[in-house]
């Protein structure tokens, strides 16, 4: 025990409560003696030691003392409080009989004396640590509520609503892993007859990806005007142009993107599309049979790579359906790969779920995803767009 312990000593009834004086002195604690009236200065005691004998007025004052200090943690000895008396209850307060011997109070002192200071310190740090706690709280709550407006800022990037295009119908399924996706889309109509898909993926989830993807999204360019008149800008070209516009921004710690842009010709009946190292749209046919549109693309965003992203062009016919998608979501729809082969093997739902329409579709892939363990709280974002020629 050190000499800066401090003990706060009140004596009730007879006596001047010398032999505990003399106690609390062998045990090195400075002894701040109360009386009757006045205040008290209880933030500097470590211990307190009531001795009360009788039932005079005196216990009156033991008893709002000892409320007090139990309200404050501070370890009290009792030393001949009637049991009778009503006190706050604590694993600090403790009680001896008037009649226990010099011997025992010493020995009760001399335990508190040593314990008692270490006990007030781990309450002061406990009360900073809930200070500390609510100030979190409060702090993650405000995170909490602009991760939120984050992610209602994102969807207000999204289509509100599908294009109305004359022999095509489109469904997306839109469920990012956080409150904020790693991944966008959209579905806009380009001129009378063509219509642009737009899917992105960056690498990872949360606010800096979901930032990342609206800069792309409007980085996008799918035509040039030049007053009155527009040039088209083609799939491979609006890609790579995407890769140059990442690239000119110097973007730390190896930030990439995936993306496909596919454009679709309702006059011509046609599907132009090109990637940079996002996963092959999906081609299914009215007959059932699945195909992947593989054209070549590197990632986009990064430097020292061979900026070189192909083309490809297919004839559309009435009852085919387009699946575009997310990595987040390749292992429900892709089951292998094998090297060399054309194409993969996909998984036997997938083949399942192509019989009926686009909406059926959406609603099967939605119901698989709802059913998988740890819905809840999933890996990855994920992102599909589905169109169906009509």
């Amino acid at each position: 025990m050190t000499a800066q312990a401090r003990a706060l000593f009140y004596v009730g009834g007879g006596g001047d409560g010398a032999p505990i004086d003399r106690i609390l002195q062998v045990n090195g604690l400075q002894t701040q003696r109360v009386g009757r009236e006045g205040s008290v200065d209880f933030a500097s005691a470590d211990v307190a030691v009531i001795s009360v004998s009788g039932n005079g007025p005196e216990v009156q004052r033991a008893s709002e003392l000892v409320n007090e200090l139990a309200r404050r943690n501070i370890a009290t000895l009792l030393v001949g409080m009637p049991d009778e008396v009503p006190l706050a209850a604590g694993p600090l307060v403790e009680r001896v009989p008037a009649s226990a011997s010099d011997d025992a109070v010493a020995a009760r002192i001399s335990t508190f004396a040593r314990y008692a200071p270490l006990v007030k310190r781990l309450d002061r740090e406990l009360y900073h640590l809930q200070r500390l706690g609510k100030r979190l709280n409060h702090h993650f709550a405000d995170i909490d509520q602009e991760m939120r407006l984050a992610g209602r800022l994102q969807r207000d990037f999204l289509p509100r609503q599908m294009p109305g295009i004359p022999g095509l119908t489109f469904e997306a399924i839109y469920r990012p892993a956080s409150w904020v996706s790693g991944d966008i889309y959209d579905v806009f109509r380009i001129d009378e007859h063509r219509v642009g898909i737009f899917i992105a993926d960056a690498v990872g989830h949360g606010l800096a990806a979901g930032l990342l993807t609206m800069f792309l999204r409007q980085a996008l360019v799918s035509k040039r005007i030049d007053g009155s008149r527009y040039e088209l800008v083609p799939p491979s070209e609006a890609i790579s142009q995407l890769h140059h516009s990442l690239l000119r921004q110097s973007l730390p710690h190896c930030w990439f993107v995936t993306a496909s842009y596919l454009i679709v010709d309702t006059q011509a009946m046609t599907l132009t599309h090109a990637r940079g190292g996002h996963p092959y749209p999906i081609h299914i046919g009215v007959d059932g049979a699945l195909r992947e549109l593989q054209v070549s693309g590197p990632l986009l965003g990064l430097a020292d790579i061979e900026d070189s992203f192909e083309q490809q062009t297919i004839p559309l016919t009435r009852g085919d359906k387009l699946l575009i998608y997310s990595d987040g979501v390749e292992n429900e729809l892709i089951a292998s790969r094998e090297a060399g082969a054309s194409t993969p093997a996909f998984t036997p739902q997938l083949r399942s779920w192509c019989a009926g329409g686009a909406h059926d579709l959406a609603i099967s892939i939605c119901e698989h995803l709802d059913g998988k363990e740890g819905s809840i709280n999933p890996d990855d974002d994920v992102t599909i767009v589905i169109m169906e020629v009509q």
